[in-house]
């Protein structure tokens, strides 16, 4: 395995890609394969000398030569634990093929002399900035542009916010101004989807539960109700028993 780290001999820290004033697409094309999908074919280019924070191990470990080729591990942080400018660039990815560095193929070299010229890069002046190309093959920009599958909790969000479509259509005179809150609805965001569902219900009939009731005053006393009867007695005359 071969670990590219170490320290960069800058003074000031590489926060981007674009701290360090270097445009990291140089180049980008595409090559046909014998399979008929086409594999992205990029080069980065590194400033200043100085270890790339590459991980990188043999591609083909079952050669009749030995282990040749190398492909993209992971990285490694280099001086105070940073993130190297390759890493920084986000371009290059797990399981990327390194073709060429500088003006050496090394993708049929074996994985020892790939180490090899590395360090030897490292004291050769003339090679910085130090032009890496890497291979993607189709296979794996298949698996980072397919679509994540959707959750059931999703599912059922979206489902719930179509249910308005069942609703009867709008008399043509008022088509576009009642639909446009329903197409923002069913297009628009979760809150927009909410927002309208709130004022579908709002002017709605209240549900049995929902219903004002009829405030009922509470009842006289026994003394007052007694009193009362008697005034009754007296006005109509009545005699006492």
């Amino acid at each position: 395995m071969l670990q590219l780290t170490g320290g960069w001999r800058r003074s000031n820290s590489i926060s981007s890609a674009n701290d360090a004033g270097v445009n990291p697409s140089l180049r980008s094309i595409y090559s046909n394969t014998n399979s008929g999908h086409r594999a992205l074919v990029f080069t980065v280019q590194v400033p200043e000398r100085g270890p790339l924070g590459l991980d990188l191990r043999a591609r083909n470990v079952t050669s009749a030569q030995g282990q040749t080729g190398a492909i993209v591990k992971g990285f490694r942080p280099v001086k105070d634990g940073k993130r190297g400018f390759i890493e920084l660039t986000g371009r290059v990815k797990e399981k990327d093929i390194l073709m060429q560095m500088h003006t050496c193929k090394v993708d049929d070299m074996l994985f020892d002399a790939i180490v090899e010229l590395a360090a030897s890069l490292q004291s050769d002046l003339s090679a910085w900035p130090l032009r890496l190309e890497f291979r993607r093959e189709a296979e794996v920009r298949e698996l980072e542009v397919k679509p994540k599958a959707q959750t059931f909790t999703s599912f059922l969000r979206s489902t719930s916010m179509s249910l308005a479509g069942f609703s009867s259509p709008p008399a043509p005179s008022n088509a576009a101004p009642s639909t446009a809150p329903l197409v923002a609805a069913q297009d628009g965001t979760f809150q927009d989807k909410l927002n309208y569902f709130r004022g579908f219900f709002k002017d709605r009939l209240p549900t049995e539960s929902k219903r004002p009731k009829v405030h009922t005053p509470p009842l006289p006393s026994e003394d007052l109700v007694n009193e009362m009867y008697r005034d009754l007695l007296v006005k109509r005359n009545v005699p006492d028993d």
